[in-house]
């Protein structure tokens, strides 16, 4: 594979299978935000099921190669043993997934809209806070976990880890982890193409800003700075994937908050929400209290607070994750799954402790109103951050599979006024593990800072 190969993978995306003429027109400002924001599924091949919603999976067949039997035949032999050859198959599940926006009709957005048509509906789908943001989001999390799913591949902390509870505070990124990734890449049998000659390879690393902040400090401690390549040095040859920073031995980093698990790990703290949360909930009262001394977060009506079990051990600054869904999978006991949808990070405020009550730098944006048992509504969590990094190699790691690509819908207003305007998206598709030696995941301690001192977790 050489240099640059993971770009003829770039315009791939979950539009691609559909004839020309029969797609939406609003599909290119999709495409738009899709190209813009995404991460991991830049490096997601896309496949497509020309049956749409009427299949439930889809399959993937290969042929095993024979083995080589070099014994030799016997001089007069009328008859050799057949090569054996096998299959193997993988399977994608299509899932449903979507989003919806409610927007009154005097919002400048729907405005726009009504009078300008397509152009308006741009602002809709297009913005840091827009409906192509939201599918942006939904998918890029369905890609990453799908990438993290496969445990064989993975390394946990730069020791002898076998789950996230066994990564310390110490189990931070050294070159030697980088190394022993090559290493297995090389044994394996999958290209990672060293150039030698001051250009990266062909090994790609997607990670969080604080391992590459202190891969830096390592490679300085150890007076090996100058391995370091800024990713300015090399640009004009070799084209730069959105986001990369720079190369390492030959590895090409790039740079995403979602690589970190917030939460996920061991030394967990955590307490139960006691009632039910409504979106808006959660922060200070914007008519007498400025967050950070100088915003006015969320709405005079609503509850200024989270009531929970117990704040013991929780403190103003801590970033903590609220959530409904737990799991001893990665070796945390009930520890934060970080695969929950619902899961959403937020900094501690205020704390009530004679109360048991929390507030958050942003309000929640969901609403935990189900009772998950026992007047348990969902969790909050404080543990340690996981830090990922994905070494990818060559294409085809992560397949997604779709059978409808993401649509917007645009019904009309039902209420008696025609006052809420709906904006929707749903799709029909799923991601699995396909050629598993094209990657491999490390699991690691790292450097996090919010505000105040930089600190490991």
């Amino acid at each position: 594979m050489a240099v640059g190969d993971f770009d003829t993978y770039y315009p791939q995306n979950p539009w691609e299978g559909i004839e020309q003429n029969k797609r939406p027109w609003y599909v290119p400002e999709l495409y738009r935000v899709w190209r813009q924001a995404t991460v991991y599924n830049r490096f997601v091949t896309t496949q497509f099921n020309m049956n749409g919603p009427r299949a439930s999976e889809m399959y993937f067949d290969t042929l095993l190669l024979p083995h080589a039997d070099n014994d030799p035949l016997g001089l007069r032999d009328m008859w050799a043993n057949a090569a054996y050859m096998d299959s193997k198959r993988r399977k994608i599940t299509f899932t449903r997934y979507g989003g919806k926006f409610s927007l009154n009709r005097y919002e400048e957005r729907v405005n726009y809209w009504l009078l300008n048509g397509r152009a308006g509906l741009v602002n809709i789908i297009s913005g840091d806070n827009g409906l192509g943001y939201h599918m942006v989001e939904v998918l890029e999390k369905l890609a990453r976990n799908a990438f993290l799913s496969a445990p064989p591949r993975a390394l946990y902390g730069t020791s002898t880890g076998v789950n996230f509870n066994d990564i310390t505070t110490s189990d931070t990124v050294t070159t030697a982890l980088i190394d022993d990734v090559i290493l297995g890449m090389k044994e394996r049998g999958v290209p990672t193409q060293q150039t030698g000659n001051g250009s990266p390879g062909s090994l790609v690393c997607i990670t969080t800003p604080g391992v590459l902040r202190d891969l830096r400090y390592e490679s300085s401690q150890a007076g090996n700075e100058n391995a370091w390549i800024d990713v300015m040095k090399y640009a004009d040859g070799v084209r730069v994937i959105r986001g990369e920073v720079g190369s390492y031995h030959g590895v090409r980093f790039i740079e995403s908050n979602r690589a970190c698990l917030y939460n996920a790990g061991g030394d967990l703290l955590q307490t139960t929400i006691k009632a039910a949360v409504s979106v808006g909930d959660g922060s200070p009262d914007p008519a007498t209290t400025l967050v950070d001394g100088v915003e006015y977060v969320g709405q005079p009506s609503a509850v200024h607070y989270i009531a929970v079990d117990d704040v013991t051990g929780f403190n103003v600054g801590d970033l903590v994750t609220i959530h409904v869904d737990r799991t001893s999978k990665y070796g945390v006991t009930n520890g934060l799954d970080f695969t929950d949808g619902k899961a959403m990070n937020r900094r501690i405020v205020a704390i009530d402790a004679g109360n048991n009550r929390m507030s958050f730098d942003e309000p929640i944006t969901i609403n935990l109103t189900t009772d998950l048992g026992s007047g348990v509504y969902g969790y909050v969590t404080k543990a340690r951050n996981i830090h990922t990094m994905l070494f990818l190699a060559m294409p085809n790691g992560v397949v997604q599979g779709v059978s409808q690509p993401p649509l917007i819908h645009m019904p009309p207003p039902i209420d008696d006024f025609d006052m809420i305007y709906r904006f929707t998206w749903d799709a029909y598709l799923g991601y699995t593990v396909f050629e598993k030696d094209a990657f491999e995941v490390a699991y690691v301690a790292g450097s996090n800072r919010l505000v105040g001192p930089r600190h490991i977790r």
